[in-house]
């Protein structure tokens, strides 16, 4: 997760903070059924990344399809979008 900071950082500029993280499935879930379809300028249609780990493999991650809400998994090295949060876990 460090990693993932520093990368958070050094693409956002961190705009002066240095909390940002990639939310659980759960925050990321609610984000999309809060934004999708409400903003002129919604998020793409495609898969973003959460922090959360599947159960039952440690090489996948939790993602969701925007425009549908559908959770899957995949693997961690798999190319998604990401919406970066702030705040503690």
């Amino acid at each position: 997760m460090l990693a993932i900071r520093g990368v958070l950082r050094c693409y956002f500029g961190g705009a002066g903070y240095d909390d940002w993280r990639l939310p659980h499935i759960n925050e990321l879930k609610r984000f999309q059924e809060v934004t999708w379809g409400h903003y002129h300028n919604q998020p793409a249609a495609c898969y973003y990344w959460s922090s959360t780990t599947h159960n039952d493999y440690y090489t996948q991650a939790l993602d969701i399809y925007f425009s549908t809400g559908i959770v899957a998994y995949n693997s961690k090295d798999s190319i998604r979008k990401v919406v970066a949060v702030r705040g503690p876990d």
